[in-house]
């Protein structure tokens, strides 16, 4: 495995980075599927990761992609 910087780390650590993945459009339509059946995640959180799924499946369609 190779190794990461700290850096790198702890930006990948972020809230979201790791519980829901959003590195293209079938990763956010499951994170927003998914974030229902989440535990422990703050009403605050939901929501970041709820906009952050919108604005990426709202991109992709304007774009056609």
């Amino acid at each position: 495995m190779a190794a990461i910087s700290t850096a790198l780390r702890k930006k990948t650590a972020t809230f979201g980075g790791n519980r829901f993945p959003m590195p293209d459009r079938k990763h956010a339509e499951l994170a927003s599927q998914d974030l229902s059946k989440a535990k422990n995640i703050s009403s605050a959180q939901e929501a970041q990761v709820r906009a952050r799924a919108t604005r990426m499946l709202a991109a992709k369609r304007v774009t056609g992609q």
